[in-house]
């Protein structure tokens, strides 16, 4: 204990009296709450209270002239020994990793300089035994005149790892691969429980996305008792393995085309026992994904799903069933009108499925036609004070107009719409109210307060409304493939559920849109 004494000068008051006088000092700015209040000794019932040296000067002359401060009985000692708080005693794990990388710096004879202790990070992703560093540490010279292995067995030792590794740039290709360097370990696998589900993967190969836990949490409280899930885009089982360990769904049929991922999806769907009831499908999506045997479909892709939602309709049961569709939504100030809804309406990204009859074939141009000839018609342009909404944080912006769309540029995912309620020249025309998500059937009830509550930041009702929107958007799209794949059928499309999932930025949003989607009698 005495290694952590130090000295301070202090204010000594009766123990009765001590945590008043503390909380005065502190309030005056001139406690110091790097020190424990401590009892001067057993033969005295005073109480140093520390205070901070340069504030000394502000109390000393009130104190020796009258011996009374903030009418209590006191007296000033320049310098007492105190323990620290126990706030200072504790060593975070940055401190940690610091302090045992300094000592190896200087037991090799180097000098410990300010920019070797900004390049350590300051904080790092944890996977199993495997501590995983950001791409920006380490990249000072000094750390090459370490030796490798010593430099990450201190890194590993300080973080409490055995393996070491450490971020790269994710490799822009089909799989959007991470690419991840093994500093120090024999295997990039490694094991981890979520929500009590146990996930394998190899980090060289496959990303584990901790950040959508609350979506994993909301889909393991689902009741899927006796249903078939389709789960598009399913890694190596983020949301597969809740459909099937937590929701009971009676069959997932699980799409994945990453042959990594599919190896990782194998085995845990082995170690949560739950093979049996699963179906992988491994393969490009729009080619292997089943038709017509899903009550349920989930799209967790980000920043965009929207090349799956043809996709994941043809999987639908011929009596319907509920979409789960992820997107990034993005909102932005006002914009020309011509910068309105069918601006990024990406027409090409809407794959062509086949049914498997000759009257259940999608067409996405002849979608895209009439959807834009729909809007056209409801005179959006009287709308153009309203916000707008654009979905993907792409700067790149494309040009549209009443006679010409431009796709040249369209990003993965850059969709906007108008904040007004989307009207159909074949429905009665109806008004949004905030709060409230759009109607695109005569069953609009059941969308009233669908949205969840989750609200992030200042803009509260604005932001949720404009999911709301959002939400309305896909579905209105959703409507439209639906009829054009059933051969003109009309379906009703329900948005009975917003979710925030998490924010990526001040404007920058995870959202999942629950949608119902019944045909018509």
């Amino acid at each position: 204990m005495n290694d952590q004494l130090r000295s301070s000068p202090c204010v000594c008051v009766e123990a009765q009296f001590a945590q008043k006088m503390r909380q005065h000092l502190e309030s005056q700015g001139i406690w110091d709450a790097r020190y424990r209040l401590t009892k001067l000794s057993n033969d005295t019932n005073e109480v140093a209270v520390p205070i901070q040296e340069e504030m000394l000067g502000v109390i000393q002359h009130e104190v020796e002239e009258t011996g009374v401060l903030c009418s209590i009985p006191c007296r000033l000692l320049s310098k007492v020994n105190l323990p620290q708080s126990k706030k200072m005693t504790i060593v975070s794990p940055r401190q940690k990793l610091v302090r045992n990388i300094k000592s190896l710096i200087e037991g090799a004879g180097m000098t410990w300089i300010q920019d070797l202790e900004d390049d350590i990070p300051r904080q790092w992703e944890m996977h199993g035994d495997m501590v995983l560093l950001p791409e920006s540490s380490f990249m000072h010279a000094t750390w090459a005149n370490i030796e490798s292995k010593c430099l990450w067995e201190t890194v590993a030792t300080s973080v409490c790892a055995t393996r070491v590794a450490k971020k790269g740039v994710v490799q822009n290709n089909d799989f959007r691969s991470p690419q991840v360097h093994l500093l120090l370990g024999d295997t990039g696998w490694v094991e981890q429980i979520d929500n009590g589900i146990r996930y394998t993967y190899d980090i060289q190969h496959c990303m584990f996305s901790s950040g959508n836990i609350t979506e994993k949490l909301r889909v393991a409280s689902l009741n899927c008792d006796g249903e078939t899930v389709v789960d598009l885009y399913a890694g190596i089982g983020y949301f597969t393995l809740p459909y099937l360990v937590h929701a009971k769904a009676a069959m997932v049929h699980a799409c994945e085309w990453n042959p990594h991922a599919v190896r990782a999806l194998e085995k845990n769907l082995q170690l949560n026992n739950v093979r049996e009831r699963c179906v992988i499908h491994a393969g490009d999506n729009s080619k292997v994904c089943p038709k017509g045997i899903a009550d349920r479909v989930n799209l967790g892709l980000i920043p965009s799903s929207q090349q799956g939602w043809p996709i994941a309709c043809a999987a639908l049961k011929h009596t319907g069933g509920i979409l789960h569709i992820h997107g990034n939504v993005t909102t932005t100030p006002l914009k020309p009108m011509e910068d309105s809804l069918l601006q990024n309406f990406e027409a090409d990204k809407l794959a062509t499925v086949d049914c498997g009859g000759k009257d259940c074939k999608v067409d996405s141009k002849n979608v895209l036609k009439s959807f834009r000839q729909t809007f056209m018609e409801s005179d959006i342009r009287s709308v153009a004070k309203d916000e707008l909404m654009h979905v993907n944080d792409t700067a790149e912006q494309t040009n549209i107009s009443d006679k010409h769309i431009d796709t040249s540029n369209l990003s993965e995912q850059n969709d906007t719409f108008n904040k007004t309620d989307l009207k159909d020249s074949s429905e009665d025309n109806r008004t949004v109210q905030d709060h409230n998500i759009a109607s695109f059937s005569n069953e609009a009830a059941r969308e009233n307060n669908a949205i969840s509550s989750h609200t992030h930041n200042a803009s509260g009702a604005d932001v949720r409304t404009q999911w709301n929107h959002w939400a309305k958007y896909v579905g209105k799209v959703i409507q439209r493939i639906l009829t054009e794949m059933h051969d003109g059928k009309d379906w009703s499309v329900c948005v009975i559920h917003v979710e925030h999932v998490k924010s990526y930025a001040p404007r920058v949003d995870h959202i999942v849109a629950d949608l119902e989607c019944r045909p018509k009698s």
